[in-house]
């Protein structure tokens, strides 16, 4: 599992009470990997920079465990970090001509 950043943004909470929850989360899911790229909250934009972490992080988990969520209702900004993801899978599809055509 990756999380792109330690929520230090959260009104209801801390980045480390966040890094409590993701090791406990991680423990009860029994995860053999929990990452977290440690991208600012709220800062982080789609551009090749913080693309190349994500897909270095994609890259370590394999295809048939891949699976983007990015919570709408908890987030005010849900769509940064959805917007990285599909378009990190769908570049590496194209990349390796698996574009549905």
């Amino acid at each position: 599992m990756v999380d792109l950043t330690r929520g230090e943004l959260g009104t209801r909470g801390t980045a480390e009470l966040r890094a409590e929850e993701a090791a406990k989360a991680a423990e009860i899911l029994q995860l053999d990997v929990r990452e977290n790229l440690g991208m600012a909250d709220g800062f982080f934009r789609n551009d090749e920079e913080h693309q190349r972490l994500l897909i270095r992080a994609i890259r370590k988990i394999p295809a048939r465990d891949r699976a983007g969520q990015c919570p709408g209702r908890s987030s005010p900004r849900p769509w940064q970090g959805r917007t990285s993801y599909l378009g990190i899978l769908f570049s590496q599809r194209v990349a390796k001509g698996r574009n549905g055509g």
